[in-house]
């Protein structure tokens, strides 16, 4: 079978979202809400009750209590060079050219930035845990003196985030993060064993041109170049299962 390219991107970022909905895989926020789990490079998020948007600029909310009927409740001016946007708890963490902003959504409806790390112009996704950050800075077209790493940041005071290490990169996209198990697009998918931030260890590499994915209860979900990969990690290792072709 073979769909767009342009739409099984579209769709990647909500992958998981409706399906986390009652999930007990699912990340649980303060508030009481589920937290969608979408790809690093989205640029929406979304728990059970709310939307949130980004532009090359600010952060838009809307309330999905409603689904058939969604309200817009308001927008955070950030600045200029906003690029992915990654949920996570009760907080919400953007990746942007010139670093990561965290957002708190104590309020769903109004979210607040509590913090920020700034870094040299680069595109930045970002994923996280709950003691750490993983972000991948990549040069490029919109960032032409950027660099090519891995960084890994100390999020245990959101107040206060603070580098720990960086690992240098060929010119890393998305990554994912599901426990220990880390996976980076760069140059193909690299699988590290992420227990030790200090020291990540290279367990695999799969050679495919791949851009962004998803890492849930044992399944990876990839986009690759010509189509929709899934492999399985749920031993330790990557297992390929499936794949949808892209028309391209």
């Amino acid at each position: 079978m073979k769909i767009s390219a342009v739409l099984i991107a579209s769709i990647f970022s909500l992958t998981l979202i409706s399906c986390s909905k009652g999930s007990s895989d699912s990340s649980t926020s303060g508030a009481g809400s589920t937290v969608g789990v979408s790809g690093s490079l989205a640029r929406f998020a979304a728990t059970d009750s709310h939307l949130y948007t980004i532009s090359n600029e600010d952060i838009k909310t809307y309330d999905i209590s409603a689904p058939s009927n969604p309200v817009f409740q308001s927008t955070v001016q950030l600045g200029f060079g906003i690029e992915t946007i990654f949920p996570k708890d009760n907080n919400l963490f953007i990746g942007t050219q010139t670093g990561m902003r965290i957002i708190d959504l104590a309020n769903p409806d109004a979210p607040k930035e509590i913090s920020s790390f700034s870094h040299i112009r680069s595109c930045d996704p970002v994923v996280a845990n709950d003691k750490y950050a993983f972000v991948t800075l990549r040069d490029g077209t919109d960032c032409a003196r950027g660099v090519n790493e891995l960084q890994v940041l100390d999020i245990s005071n959101l107040n206060n985030p603070s580098l720990v290490k960086t690992y240098p990169m060929t010119r890393p996209y998305g990554l994912a993060l599901d426990g220990n198990n880390l996976f980076v697009c760069d140059g193909g998918i690299k699988y590290y064993n992420a227990s030790n931030v200090q020291n990540l260890v290279l367990k695999e590499k799969i050679v495919l041109e791949a851009t962004d994915l998803i890492a849930n209860n044992g399944i990876l979900m990839v986009i690759g170049r010509d189509g929709l990969y899934q492999y399985s990690y749920s031993d330790g290792t990557l297992k390929f299962l499936s794949k949808i072709s892209t028309n391209k």
